[in-house]
C-alpha cells in the first residue's frame, strides 16, 4: 500500500452513482433467492416436530449438491446473454431457448444424481435419517424446473430487464411461503414436498412468460454482474 502510494499517488474514492441502481437490483435479486432457498425449512419449523425438521433439513442439504452442475452451466452461458441482449429482448430470448435444453438436461441428470446420493444418506447420517431418502427423491423433482428458471431469468437481465427479474423473484419469495404453508397444512411433509416442486414449476413458467411478453426494445446499457 505504501509503495503503491509512493509510485502512483493516493487512491481517490469515487462514488459511482450511475451504477447504484443496477447494483441495488442485483442485491434485491440475490436476497430474494437466498430467502427462497431457506423458506421451506423456516415454514416447516413452525408446523412440524424436530424429527421431521431434521429429516427434511438433511434432504435439503443433499439437494443443494444438485444445484452445482446447473450453476456451472449457467456461468458458462451467462456472459453471452449480454452479447445477445444488446440487440433486444427477442435476441436474448432466442439465445435462452437455444441453451434451455442443455440446462434442462443438466437438471434431469442432477435430479437423478441427487436421488442416487439419497440412498447413501442413512449410511452417512445414521439410520435415524432413513426417512430422508424419500424426501430427497421428492425434492429432486424440482431440479429440472429450477434449471429452466436460469435461462429465462438471464434473458431478462441480458436485455436490460434486471428490474423486472428482481421484482419477480421478490414477489415469488413471498408467494413461495404461502404455497409451502398451504402444502404442509394440506398434507404435512409430503404436501410440503409437492408444494416445493409446484412452486418452482410456477416460477419457471412466470419467468418464461415474462421473457416472451416483454416488449422488444434493445437494452440501452446492459450491465453484467455475477449471479
Amino acid at each position: 500500500g505504501w509503495l503503491g502510494g509512493r509510485r502512483y499517488g493516493r487512491p481517490q474514492p469515487v462514488l459511482l452513482v450511475a451504477e447504484m441502481k443496477s447494483g441495488f437490483l442485483f442485491c434485491v435479486n440475490q436476497g430474494a433467492r437466498s430467502m427462497q432457498s431457506n423458506l421451506d425449512r423456516m415454514v416447516l419449523s413452525r408446523f412440524a416436530d424436530a424429527y421431521a425438521l431434521g429429516v427434511y433439513g438433511a434432504a435439503s442439504r443433499i439437494l443443494q449438491l444438485g444445484l452445482f452442475p446447473m450453476q456451472v452451466m449457467t456461468r458458462i452461458f451467462y456472459p453471452k446473454f449480454f452479447q445477445h441482449g444488446v440487440n433486444g429482448m427477442a435476441a436474448s430470448r432466442r439465445y435462452a431457448l437455444r441453451v434451455a435444453p442443455a440446462l434442462f438436461g443438466t437438471g434431469i441428470l442432477s435430479a437423478a444424481a441427487v436421488a442416487g446420493a439419497a440412498l447413501f444418506a442413512p449410511h452417512v447420517l445414521g439410520h435415524d435419517f432413513a426417512g430422508s431418502v424419500d424426501v430427497t427423491i421428492g425434492l429432486s423433482l424440482a431440479l429440472p424446473f429450477i434449471a429452466l428458471q436460469y435461462p429465462a431469468a438471464d434473458a431478462l437481465t441480458g436485455a436490460g430487464r434486471q428490474g423486472l427479474r428482481a421484482a419477480i423473484f421478490s414477489l415469488s419469495a413471498v408467494g413461495f411461503g404461502f404455497v409451502l404453508v398451504a402444502g404442509i397444512w394440506f398434507k404435512g411433509v409430503p404436501g410440503l414436498i409437492g408444494a416445493f416442486v409446484f412452486a418452482h414449476f410456477l416460477l419457471a413458467a412466470i419467468l418464461w412468460g415474462a421473457a416472451f411478453l416483454c416488449k422488444d426494445v434493445p437494452a440501452s446499457q446492459p450491465l453484467q454482474a455475477t449471479q
